[in-house]
């Protein structure tokens, strides 16, 4: 159901006020770009750290060598990591667009809301 003109001016003033007084519930919600990029800086931390620890765990060092093999799993990975930081871009745009129009017509209702006052 839709908010009623009065609800939605006091969800708005409740917005405005935590945006300008910085208090909203995710530092996200500021610069949402910065917020992702942190976020996958995180991620290849620890992907970069997980392959440090399996390279440490004797486990894993291969007695066989099939060069071959390793090269294609090493593609196989690039690509997928590749994938995956171009949905995240994808992701991360679509975001921004949604956001745009959020903006966009939550300014058209309250300006709608604010002349039908006057």
């Amino acid at each position: 159901s839709l908010m009623n003109v009065t609800q939605l001016k006091e969800w708005f003033k409740s917005f405005i006020e935590d945006y300008n007084t910085v208090t909203m519930p995710h530092k996200k919600f500021y610069d949402l770009a910065r917020w992702e990029a942190k976020e996958a800086r995180k991620r290849a931390k620890e992907e970069r750290r997980q392959a440090r620890r399996r390279l440490a765990d004797p486990s894993t060092v291969p007695t066989e060598f099939n060069d071959e093999e390793i090269l294609r799993n090493q593609r196989r990975a690039n690509r997928e990591a590749q994938r995956q930081q171009e949905a995240a871009f994808t992701r991360l745009t679509r975001l921004q667009e949604i956001h745009g129009r959020e903006q966009e017509s939550m300014l058209r209702i309250l300006g709608a809301a604010v002349k039908k006052q006057g």
